[in-house]
């Protein structure tokens, strides 16, 4: 395999290890009693609620959960060769208008990339506090970015998907 494709199979796997133990809020016996929303309970957590993807607002600090992971846990990430994967760290989120069970800084989001997601997973944004709205998924705890926040000191700079140009755009953008 080329790199590229070294590095998306590596990406897929890290979502699908990430989706099934992403809010741990136990020790480290493996009891399933201890796993909050990665448990299956259709009751709890985050992509478990409801059947259907749903609309969600997640506030939380964009990091590269490859280097979160290896950091925290000792991981085999290998960011400088493969590329950053950025993810939300869960502050806040509600899905469906009701807040989920993440534990603050427990809970991960993988972020779609595609082309409203873009500008958002830039280098520049890693670390940054960012609020993003888009449909979350059931059971994968991945996010379709629809519109996002960026703090940046105290103000917060909004970018909305414009479908006529097809481009996110600031708050500034008229037709």
């Amino acid at each position: 395999m080329n790199r590229k494709t070294t590095g998306l199979v590596m990406g897929v796997l890290l979502v699908l290890v990430l989706s099934g133990a992403c809010c741990y809020k136990g020790d480290k016996s493996g009891s399933s009693k201890k796993w909050g929303c990665g448990s299956g309970s259709a009751k709890k957590g985050c992509g478990a609620i409801g059947v259907q993807n749903r609309a969600g607002t997640i506030k939380g600090e964009l990091i590269c959960s490859g280097c979160y992971l290896k950091k925290k846990y000792g991981a085999g990430a290998q960011c400088g060769i493969y590329g950053h994967d950025h993810s939300l760290k869960v502050i806040e989120c509600s899905i469906g208008g009701k807040k989920c069970n993440c534990g603050k800084g427990e809970c991960i989001h993988n972020i779609l990339p595609n082309d409203r997601s873009k500008e958002l997973l830039s280098e520049k944004n890693l670390g940054k506090e960012v609020i993003v709205e888009g449909k979350i998924y059931p059971g994968s705890r991945l996010v379709e970015v629809n519109s996002y926040k960026i703090k940046t000191g105290s103000e917060w700079e909004a970018y909305n998907w414009c479908g006529k140009c097809r481009v996110m755009v600031d708050d500034t953008h008229k037709h």
